[in-house]
């Protein structure tokens, strides 16, 4: 190999690390900005869901789970703070300490149900055809 073939091929090496590098970079600031597009659309899909909870419209009216649960509360007079031992009481409780996310069987007046535990909370009691 001749000296100016060498010349040569180090200039296009040298070359294409720096095409490299630019790109590199480029594809980092692209990261970026998709990353970012991503973060937007999940608020604007939340946003929209928020929407839609509240959402009024001229022939219905949603109600959601949160005035139904005060209604409960405060006109039939339900006591929420025993419904809720009800649904986890202090043996299920350090069951699910122990054990972790699960399903958990409970009976309470003598009507069987169980619960699903997830990320420490319960999100469902499960009776008849749904246990």
């Amino acid at each position: 190999m001749s000296h100016t073939e060498l010349k040569s091929l180090e200039t296009r090496r040298r070359k294409v690390k720096e095409v490299l590098t630019i790109k590199k970079d480029e594809q980092q600031v692209l990261s970026r900005e998709i990353n970012q597009l991503i973060r937007n659309v999940k608020d604007i899909e939340s946003n929209i869901q928020t929407l839609k909870a509240k959402k009024i419209s001229i022939n219905s009216i949603t109600v959601t789970e949160h005035a139904i649960l005060r209604y409960l509360e405060r006109v039939e007079g339900v006591d929420i703070e025993r419904v809720k031992k009800d649904i986890v009481d202090g043996e299920t409780l350090k069951r699910i300490q122990t054990l972790g996310p699960g399903y958990y069987p409970r009976t309470v007046d003598e009507i069987p149900f169980r619960i699903r535990v997830k990320d420490n909370a319960v999100v469902t009691v499960l009776t008849g055809k749904t246990f």
